[in-house]
């Protein structure tokens, strides 16, 4: 009897297990009716909500279909259907574990609906009902900020001791309070957020936020040039906040605040603090690049010198110190202190032989050789770069650039040995690497280096090759685009040289294979730089009306493209160009050339302001008097 009734235990265990196929399905129809409301199909939506409560009461998929249903009637104004569906909400669920987050929700729906009242009533719900729950104190939170930006003080400040009282055990107070500072802050009421910052750090020493709320009085006394009051508080920071992990960036955050501000000597004392304090952090080293960069600049080599030697001696475990040696390195360039470049760039080759910027080193000691036309030692720094860095994945990519400066500087012969070298290395990253990322990128710098060779159809071939075998490769489109980018080049190449047919043909052969992203692979991140570089190469033909349209493409469809204002100004000077040649009215370009002028000045407020003013007001008096001459 014993085994009969454990057997039907294990059977009835094994059921309740299993998951009911209706009740899964359920899943699918919350997701097809959040569709439906996506699309506005509200009463289609109002159906399989009521459904899902009335088949499945008491489960999570009722709580959230009856939550919705509620959002449904906020959404189409039917205020007495909402209310009964809240009220349903809340009696029939009100012991589920996520129930103040549906109250939660509901509310923020009434706020977006801008039914402010409602959402209030909603969240003071929450508060009242649930006030052990997170969400009852996002609730408390909406109420002040809603009171905030009424100019509702007195509410404000009533509902703002209540949070402190109702959710006082709660872990994350102390960033709510740091948030309703932050927002008093950019309302200028400066005087209560300085009130909720010291709340915070009096009341909250260990916790991340109160850190950052002494951080914000500390901008601000310096910001307002209190240098008495903001030494006072930097002072407390380290008092109180040296157990926090993050202080060190803290440190270096408010001496990079008295840099801008041209206070070299406070910045100075801080770096100087935080490398003697926390020499393990990275922030630290930062600190320490900083005194480096300011000495230089300053041209106090002796005190850069040092500084450089303490940075290597300080932070010689910082796996990111070569890419700060580059950077010094870079900097002594710019200022053509070349001499000091070279000696740092090979420190970084000497002792950090792993690592890219150690690489990165030695081709700007190659770039300054083939420069200075010192073939010679080119070659012997080219072969360490082959023998020191051959384990590099980007080393092909290296070479490549190698053999354009070479080509640029008009040394062919060399330039075509090298993209011989950098084909092979390109098929030596494929054979051992046929699996990897880099793959696909390998293959583009065996097509680019065979255009650069003369070999287009082998380029051809391998463009088509990819296409087939990798067309839902996240990376295919950009490889693909730095193949049309070398017919792009050489397009421009030629034109220099006045072979106006070759130039053309090129600019011809960058649009074939940029149409390549545009009709053969799904949209990527790079489809609208296809779209945009293909108008330059129509307009590079004198093909103003094709510019146009796939200018008109970028804009319109991505607005948000890095260069959306460049093709959006593109199409009023396309129109200019129209007009100059005779194809189109002078009185129909102008129209059209202040409509884009007007939308890249209303669109892209901080790109090509003055050229588009200037066009639009050459233009202006042609597009008022439509028929009359330019």
């Amino acid at each position: 009897m014993r085994g009969k009734i454990l057997f039907i235990s294990l059977v009835t265990l094994l059921f309740l297990t299993i998951p009911h196929p209706a009740l899964s399905d359920t899943l699918a129809q919350l997701k097809e009716a959040g569709m439906l409301v996506k699309n506005k199909q509200y009463q289609q939506a109002e159906a399989i909500y009521k459904q899902i409560v009335t088949a499945f009461p008491d489960t999570n998929e009722a709580l959230e279909a009856q939550k919705q249903l509620t959002c449904v009637y906020i959404a189409t104004d039917r205020q007495q259907e909402a209310d009964a569906a809240f009220e349903k909400l809340i009696t029939g669920f009100s012991k589920h574990k996520n129930i103040s987050e549906a109250v939660w929700l509901i509310a923020k729906r009434y706020n977006t609906s801008k039914k402010y009242e409602k959402a209030i009533e909603i969240n003071q719900y929450n508060v009242e009902h649930f006030p052990k729950d997170i969400h009852a104190m996002w609730s408390q939170m909406n109420i002040i900020r809603y009171y905030i930006s009424n100019g509702n003080e007195p509410a404000a400040d009533a509902a703002f001791d209540k949070l402190l009282t109702v959710f006082s055990d709660q872990p994350t107070l102390p960033e709510e309070v740091w948030r309703l500072a932050k927002m008093y802050s950019g309302l200028k009421r400066n005087d209560r957020a300085f009130e909720l910052y010291q709340y915070n750090v009096e009341h909250f020493p260990k916790d991340i936020h109160a850190m950052w709320s002494q951080m914000d009085i500390i901008r601000a006394y310096i910001s307002n040039g209190n240098e008495p009051a903001g030494n006072a508080a930097f002072d407390k920071l380290l008092a109180v906040f040296s157990q926090q992990p993050t202080l060190p960036e803290e440190v270096w955050r408010i001496a990079k605040m008295y840099s801008r501000l041209k206070r070299d000597d406070k910045a100075f004392e801080l770096y100087q603090y935080n490398v003697e304090h926390f020499p393990k952090d990275i922030h630290a080293m930062w600190s320490q690049m900083d005194i480096i960069r300011s000495y230089i600049t300053d041209g106090n080599e002796p005190a850069a010198d040092a500084a450089f030697n303490k940075l290597l001696t300080v932070f010689s475990q910082q796996p990111t110190l070569p890419e700060e040696v580059w950077r010094i390195a870079k900097m002594y360039s710019e200022l053509e202190r070349n001499d000091k470049a070279f000696e740092l760039y090979q420190y970084n080759v000497e002792h950090f032989p792993k690592d890219i910027h150690a690489m990165w080193s030695q081709m700007n000691i190659i770039r300054a050789y083939i420069t200075d036309g010192n073939e010679p030692a080119a070659d012997a720094v080219f072969d360490k770069l082959l023998a020191v860095f051959s384990d590099q994945p980007t080393l092909p990519n290296e070479v490549y650039r190698i053999a354009d400066l070479y080509g640029q500087t008009g040394r062919y012969n060399k330039a075509n040995g090298l993209y011989q070298k950098a084909l092979q290395l390109y098929q030596y990253v494929i054979d051992i690497r046929p699996n990897s990322e880099q793959m696909i990128l390998a293959k583009a710098g065996v097509a680019r280096s065979n255009i650069a060779l003369g070999n287009e159809a082998a380029a051809e071939a391998v463009v088509n090759e990819l296409i087939a075998d990798f067309n839902d490769e996240p990376n295919l489109p950009q490889a693909i685009f730095l193949v049309g980018e070398e017919y792009y080049n050489k397009a421009f190449v030629t034109e220099n040289e006045g072979q106006q047919a070759e130039s053309k043909a090129y600019f011809r052969k960058a649009i074939a294979m940029w149409e390549k992203i545009i009709k053969e692979l799904p949209p990527f991140a790079t489809t609208p730089e296809a779209y945009h570089f293909s108008g330059c190469c129509y307009e590079r033909l004198g093909e103003y009306e094709k510019s146009v349209e796939y200018y008109q493409i970028v804009v319109d469809r991505w607005p948000k493209y890095e260069y959306a204002w460049s093709a959006q100004f593109l199409i009023a000077r396309c129109y200019e160009e129209l007009a100059n040649s005779g194809r189109i009215p002078a009185a129909d370009a102008a129209v059209q050339i202040c409509n884009a002028c007007n939308k890249v000045l209303a669109n892209y407020p901080g790109c090509m302001v003055v050229t588009a003013r200037s066009l639009l007001t050459r233009w202006n008096s042609v597009a008022l008097n439509k028929g009359g001459d330019k």
